[in-house]
């Protein structure tokens, strides 16, 4: 059963650090505390509340306030957690401890991107400090006091989706809502009684939540419920009856289509999940501050200092691979699934419905011997893209690339793949659209065509003229 792990912060201040190798980390969580997280080498994957972060080298993420998160890795790493704790600002931030965090160093708006290099830059004031013989606490506080408010100010989940500053009375009216949800969640809130809280109107206050998540109210609600109803069923044995009565689901069956939603599982399904988690032998190393600026003072400093101009040397040389390019675009979809939910909503608003993109080229699939070798793991990365954001999978075809024979291997074994995978779901959302670049290869592409028919909806296929 998931502990709740409490924190020896360092005397004077409201920080505190820890720095480890982990294999398997045993499901926990904090509470009134943030968990900044950071893989200074190697890899992890981190799984908090309904997210799952597969982190590289170099990454840094925020663990919000109560979250229960798993922490496992294959391979030689190196992580360090500071953590923050959030009772020492509520003088300054009245509502800190109801905000939801949204803070990825690999998926960030444009706003948050120029925020970044500040925000590193403190954060490693504070772990080189944290990390001497005798930490400086007024340079420590000092640091954490601009962290907070940078976070704060650019990385909470209203920032996020509207990638600029609040005006301040919508902000303190957004604070008061978020206010009014975590304190009232167990209960029936509806938008009325919540507007009147918060002395607006009705129609107003659905329309003001819009504008600063882009979510429905209820669906965002829901969303909170059902973290709380995973925190019961993970750390108490009541029935999933009495979790959602004590979660303010009107119904046991709502908690189940709710739970599906945001975890990807039935309640059950993801009790089972865990207890496998935690049936895992703990396995990590905890090192101090003095080993960690010893042994790996000079390459902090590079992870941290020197994030721009690696990112600029490794942007060229990507350059003529689309594949690799759409790996670091990728990133931005796979941080918290709030966020998912928010860039979904605003992409269906706008009427966003398609990803395009030449899946079937040399990159991810290759002929050998007859057989059709795929890029398995891009592939399902991408299947799981078109799930979660109800897009359509529009898959491009440049016919001068392969002869209509080889098109033909390529499609029908992705299919196949498309299939075993995705099952009829994934294949009612692909879509193939046959690019000639040449008006004479028009007759060959459409023999190609005919032969597709025989396993593709005709009106899911289209042959189009294309200029390089």
């Amino acid at each position: 059963m998931p502990q709740k792990e409490e924190i020896t912060f360092i005397p004077g201040t409201p920080a505190a650090m820890r720095v480890y190798h982990i294999r398997n980390y045993r499901p926990h969580w904090h509470s009134k505390c943030l968990e900044v997280l950071f893989v200074l080498k190697g890899k992890a994957r981190v799984l908090a509340s309904y997210d799952r972060f597969d982190m590289e080298e170099g990454d840094f993420v925020v663990l919000n306030e109560g979250d229960i998160h798993f922490i496992h890795s294959e391979e030689e790493n190196l992580l360090l957690s500071l953590f923050i704790d959030l009772t020492a600002f509520e003088e300054i931030h009245p509502y800190i401890l109801y905000l939801n965090f949204i803070c990825e160093s690999f998926n960030t708006n444009a706003m948050q991107e120029k925020a970044i290099p500040e925000l590193r830059q403190l954060l490693l004031n504070v772990i080189v400090e944290a990390a001497g013989e005798a930490p400086d606490t007024e340079k420590i506080n000092q640091n954490m006091k601009k962290i907070l408010d940078l976070l704060v100010c650019k990385f909470d989940m209203v920032h996020y989706y509207n990638g600029r500053s609040i005006p301040e009375e919508q902000l303190r009216r957004y604070h008061q809502i978020m206010k009014e949800i975590e304190t009232g969640y167990s209960g029936r809130i509806s938008l009325e009684e919540l507007a009147e809280k918060v002395f607006i109107g009705k129609n107003y206050m659905s329309q003001f939540w819009k504008k600063m998540t882009s979510m429905n109210f209820t669906e965002y609600l829901n969303s909170r419920r059902s973290e709380m109803a995973e925190k019961l069923l993970l750390t108490t044995g009541k029935s999933i009856s009495s979790i959602a009565l004590d979660c303010g689901f009107s119904d046991p069956k709502y908690i189940y289509k709710s739970f599906r939603k945001w975890y990807g599982v039935t309640p059950s399904e993801h009790k089972a999940a865990y207890s496998g988690y935690e049936a895992r032998e703990e396995q990590f190393d905890e090192y101090d501050g003095a080993w960690l600026l010893s042994r790996f003072g000079s390459d902090l400093l590079e992870t941290f200092m020197d994030e721009e101009k690696s990112y600029l040397i490794h942007s060229a040389q990507l350059e003529q691979n689309w594949r690799k390019k759409y790996d670091i675009q990728m990133r931005k979809f796979t941080g918290s699934r709030i966020k998912k939910e928010m860039i979904r909503s605003s992409h269906q608003e706008a009427g966003l419905k398609e990803l395009h993109l030449p899946l079937l080229d040399r990159n991810v699939a290759r002929l050998r011997d007859g057989a059709v070798c795929f890029d398995e793991d891009f592939i399902e990365t991408v299947f799981q893209l078109a799930r979660e954001m109800g897009y359509l999978l529009c898959i491009e075809i440049r016919y001068e690339e392969r002869s209509g024979q080889e098109w033909e291997t390529v499609v029908k074994a992705f299919m196949e793949q498309a299939r075993r995978r995705g099952g009829r779901e994934i294949l009612n959302r692909c879509r193939f659209s046959i690019f000639i670049g040449e008006p004479e290869n028009d007759k060959d592409a459409r023999e190609l065509v005919k032969q597709l028919e025989r396993d593709i909806d005709t009106k899911k296929i289209k042959l189009a003229l294309r200029f390089a």
